[in-house]
Parts: C-alpha cells; structure tokens; sequence
C-alpha cells in the first residue's frame, strides 16, 4: 500500500529539517508481520552506475536496509524480485554510506528496509531525511 508516496520529495530535497517516512507499524519492527519489506524508490532517469549511496536516517537506531537497483517498472509490486541488491547494513541511525560492492547499473534506486526503528510515539517507523546518490552514467 501507500508509503507515504506524498512524502517522498523530502528525502532529496537538500532541506535537513523536512524527510520522507514509512508507515507506523504496531507489534514488530519487522513491518508488523504484515509484509516483508518497505522502501523508497529513485528514479534516476536513465541508467547509472552506482558507486556509493549515503542516506540520513532518523536518529533511533535499528534499521535494517538494503540498497538494491533495477530497471523495471517499479510501480508493479511483481518487478521488485528483479532487482539486485548492492549493498546492505543493519541498525542503522543518522548518516550512512553503502558502498556498493561491484559496479552495479540501473535506473531505479531503491532503499528497501526490512526492519524499522522504534517511533517515538510507540511502534515502529523509518524516516529518511537525505540521499545523495554517487556514480556515473
């Protein structure tokens, strides 16, 4: 469903005080048991090759993230398994940078989370405030 797609401007925005976020889930930090993972997609707008991704996270730790890359149509659910993943790290908070690990290409981007964060309000939630994108096209 819905992941806050209205949101998802603010994560490239450039601005430190505005960000994109997931659902509030209830019960687990594993999306509440109800699907296996959530993520933002980048449309780079042709093919690049990925060199590293720094994304700034919330400040609660716990994220689990992948860093994965495609060409499909990333509005069908089905196109997700054809992506590959590049790079991936676990409880994570604040600045992070994956360096992909061989020359990945692709132009869709996506950060793919499987574990999220406690929110401050209870539950479970993930924010991205900032992504820079490094490689080449």
């Amino acid at each position: 469903g819905d992941e806050n797609d209205d949101l998802a401007a603010y994560a490239i925005d450039g601005n430190p005080s505005t960000f994109w976020q997931t659902q509030h889930y209830l019960v687990s930090p594993l999306l509440g048991g109800l699907k296996e993972g959530t993520g933002l997609i980048l449309d780079m707008g042709g093919p690049v090759r990925l060199s590293s991704v720094t994304v700034t996270f919330g400040s609660a730790s716990g994220a689990d993230v992948a860093i994965e890359i495609g060409d499909d149509n990333t509005l069908a659910a089905a196109s997700l398994a054809s992506f590959t993943t590049v790079a991936a790290a676990d409880s994570l908070s604040g600045t992070y940078t994956f360096q992909t690990g061989s020359p990945a290409q692709g132009r869709y981007v996506l950060i793919w989370f499987t574990k999220l964060p406690p929110a401050a309000q209870g539950g479970f939630q993930a924010q991205i405030f900032n992504v820079v994108i490094r490689g080449s096209r």
